[in-house]
């Protein structure tokens, strides 16, 4: 199963990140989803969603705000070990 999250900070300030981990595919759901208030927060959360489904199995939704993102983008390409494209 492929797995595609999707990361996005708000554009209003002070309103936070939100995290959406969806299976792809014939069988389409949204799987888990949260929202944090930092990158802090995130990363722990996306450590144990690496650990429920498997990093090689997760695909990063890579937008343009995504990409542009000074913070979000390093900690999710870290965790995933994939680049910004």
């Amino acid at each position: 199963m492929v797995l595609r999250l999707m990361v996005k900070r708000a554009e209003d300030p002070g309103s936070g990140i939100s995290a959406m981990l969806w299976a792809t595919g014939e069988d389409a759901r949204l799987l888990e989803w949260k929202e944090f208030q930092g990158e802090a927060a995130l990363g722990i959360w996306l450590a144990g969603i690496v650990g429920k489904y498997g990093r090689g199995n997760i695909k990063v939704d890579w937008t343009q705000q995504l990409r542009a993102d000074a913070r979000l983008a390093p900690l999710l390409s870290i965790l995933f070990g994939t680049s910004r494209g």
